[in-house]
C-alpha cells in the first residue's frame, strides 16, 4: 500500500494550551485507520486539521504528496469530515438535506442515493423534518450523506454514537463496501465496534 496521507511534526495549541505535538504518521490508501485516545486528547482536532477545517497549526500534512496548505477548496470534495454531532439543517426534511449536500458536492448518482437510503433504513423518515427526528435517525442521515459524497478519504468522528445494534451492523457493512471500492477511512471512536472493522493500523493520542 502507498501513503495517501502523510503527517509530519504536527503541533496544535489553543492560545497557550498545547493540544498535541510532534505527531508524525502515515495513512495507507484503501485502508481503515483508527485514531484512539481518551476524551479531550485531541482526536477531533487532528481530524479537522486533516480535513482542512482547522488551518492554524504547525507542521505539514500531505495528501497525494501535495501539502494541503497549497490545495484550494476542492480538497473538501476529496477529504470529508463528519463530526460526532449532527450538522443537518433542522428546518428541512431529511431528503431536502440529502439533496442540498448532494448539490454542493455535485453528487448525481441517484441510484446510489436510493441504495443508501435503504441501507441506512431511513425510508420511513426521509420526508420528515430533521427537528422531528430522533438522534439515532439524524445520525443515520448524516452518515448517509457522507458516503453519498463518495470522497476519497472519509473521516468519521464517533460514528457509532446514537446507533442501535442493527444500525451498527449496517454501518460496518457500508464501510467495508466503501473500502472495497477504493476509499480510505479515518475513524475516531472509543467503542469496541471499531474493532469489528479490523482496522489496518491505528494511532493513539
Amino acid at each position: 500500500m502507498d501513503n495517501i496521507i502523510q503527517i509530519k511534526g504536527l503541533k496544535k495549541s489553543y492560545n497557550e494550551n498545547l493540544v498535541f505535538e510532534s505527531i508524525s504518521l502515515n495513512v495507507n490508501r484503501n485502508s481503515i485507520f483508527w485514531i484512539k485516545g481518551v476524551n479531550g486528547s485531541g482526536k477531533s482536532t487532528l481530524m479537522k486539521i486533516v480535513a482542512s477545517q482547522i488551518e492554524d497549526y504547525e507542521g505539514d500534512i500531505f495528501y497525494e504528496n501535495n501539502n494541503i496548505r497549497n490545495i484550494g477548496n476542492e480538497i473538501h470534495n476529496q477529504i470529508f469530515y463528519l463530526p460526532s454531532s449532527s450538522a443537518l439543517y433542522q428546518g428541512l426534511t431529511a431528503f431536502e438535506n440529502v439533496k442540498f449536500f448532494s448539490s454542493i458536492f455535485k453528487s448525481k448518482d441517484y441510484n446510489f442515493r436510493n441504495k443508501l437510503i435503504k441501507d441506512f433504513q431511513v425510508d420511513n423518515y426521509i420526508n420528515k423534518r430533521v427537528d422531528e427526528l430522533s438522534d439515532g435517525i439524524k445520525k443515520r442521515v448524516s452518515l448517509l450523506i457522507s458516503f453519498l459524497i463518495q470522497p476519497e478519504i472519509l473521516l468519521l468522528d464517533e460514528p457509532y454514537s446514537f446507533l442501535d445494534t442493527k444500525s451498527v451492523e449496517n454501518l460496518n457493512q457500508i464501510i467495508n463496501e466503501y473500502i472495497s471500492n477504493g476509499g480510505t477511512l479515518l475513524v475516531s471512536d472509543n467503542s469496541f465496534f471499531v474493532e469489528r472493522l479490523n482496522p489496518d493500523s491505528f494511532f493513539e493520542l
